[in-house]
């Protein structure tokens, strides 16, 4: 799968966010139409703009409406001609001070060169998979959401939601010093992250990337951080996760310090 379009789609949402606005049109073409969904969620109404001019108005619309805006695609596909970014959205509004977080996704249309054409977005992520013709993944995006959930769950609590795995799961970690260790059932898992309190005062994962493999499993590119409990020394360190998913719960866990390692298990590539 090429990578060019989703990189491109990364390079402007980073600079959407540090409000660049010249690096975010040095991925747009002149032509640009741009179809903004997010005014929405403070009583605005959507709005269409076009041209290098136009997302400069966006913009400052944006500032008019928002004090601060974070945009964030954990998930994004590559469809050709089209990328297909899916995320959430948090922002607070400039006049009201509340805080608004939502679900987003864009249809990004691109050229040759990797450049936006024109650009879709939508606060209903089922309405961006509909648009680009992929209702079908709307069934397997269910495991990505429940991954994801995961994750957010441990960022905001520092804690793993174990409801989300089966009684009898399987958690194995690839590639550690002592070379691949299984854990299995709750109980077992609960062990594992007991004993990862102890070493560490604080940690957590960074999410880069959630995306479906072809056979229905989810694949997450997360960086780990870390501080040593005792030695306060900050460790980093990227990571790839397999989760297989059944009715609604992980059956299978793997952990990968090998990122390729991961790829390959997945059935993909870079």
């Amino acid at each position: 799968m090429s990578r060019e379009n989703v990189e491109a789609v990364k390079r402007a949402v980073d600079a959407m966010n540090r409000d660049d606005v010249e690096a975010v049109l040095r991925e747009f073409d002149p032509a640009i139409e741009v179809h903004m969904a997010l005014q929405e969620l403070v009583g605005g109404v959507a709005g269409v703009y076009h041209g290098h001019d136009g997302v400069r108005e966006y913009f400052r619309d944006m500032d008019d409406a928002f004090a601060e805006v974070e945009i964030d695609f954990p998930e994004i596909r590559d469809l050709g001609d089209r990328a297909l970014a899916i995320g959430s959205f948090r922002t607070r509004g400039r006049h009201s001070g509340a805080v608004i977080e939502s679900p987003v996704a864009a249809l990004v249309y691109v050229d040759a060169d990797s450049k936006a054409t024109r650009v879709l977005t939508y606060l209903d992520p089922k309405d961006a998979l509909e648009a680009a013709g992929l209702e079908e993944w709307a069934m397997s995006r269910e495991n990505v959401e429940l991954v994801r959930h995961g994750f957010e769950t441990w960022r905001r609590t520092r804690e793993l939601d174990f409801e989300l795995l089966h009684p009898d799961v399987v958690w194995v970690l690839h590639g550690t010093p002592a070379g691949d260790v299984t854990y299995r059932g709750r109980d077992d898992v609960r062990g594992w992250f007991a004993d990862q309190d102890e070493a560490w005062s604080d940690q957590w994962w960074e999410v880069e990337e959630i995306r479906e493999t072809r056979d229905g499993r989810v694949l997450a590119l997360i960086v780990a951080h870390g501080v040593g409990r005792g030695s306060d020394v900050p460790v980093t360190l990227p990571l790839a996760n397999i989760w297989t998913i059944d009715e609604g719960r992980v059956t299978h866990f793997e952990m990968f310090i090998d990122r390729r390692a991961a790829l390959e298990a997945a059935g993909l590539r870079e």
